[in-house]
């Protein structure tokens, strides 16, 4: 539990002092792993490639900032990206929902839909 707070406490630094973060959470990344896990910009590839890189640093996972960069932002209105950025994301959102119940593989989603009453 203490290591994922360690990454809600820099991706809070990170979004506090870097605005564009707050909208892209490639970039974010970028500079979760330049910043904290004191890699240089070719270093950052080998992070996405290599699970043991990743874990002999001590770098979170991609999902795991990304998650803690939304939990941040329902927290605290400041951090949050432009209203376009959130209409944006609230569109694609609904989108990805449409997507998920209407797929004609029958999707395990579809069926937790179906069998909510």
């Amino acid at each position: 539990m203490s290591r994922l707070l360690n990454v809600e406490n820099d991706v809070k630094k990170i979004l506090e002092k870097e605005p564009i973060a707050r909208k892209d959470d490639m970039y974010l990344y970028y500079l979760y792993c330049t910043r904290y896990g004191i890699l240089n910009e070719r270093a950052f590839v080998k992070a996405f490639r290599s699970k043991g890189f990743r874990k002999e640093l001590g770098l979170a996972v991609f999902e795991s900032v990304s998650r803690a960069r939304r939990k941040l932002q329902q927290e605290y209105d400041y951090l949050k990206p432009s209203k376009e950025v959130q209409e944006a994301r609230m569109n694609e959102q609904g989108e990805y929902i449409r997507y998920a119940i209407n797929d004609n593989r029958k999707s395990t989603f579809k069926n937790f839909l179906d069998n909510q009453e």
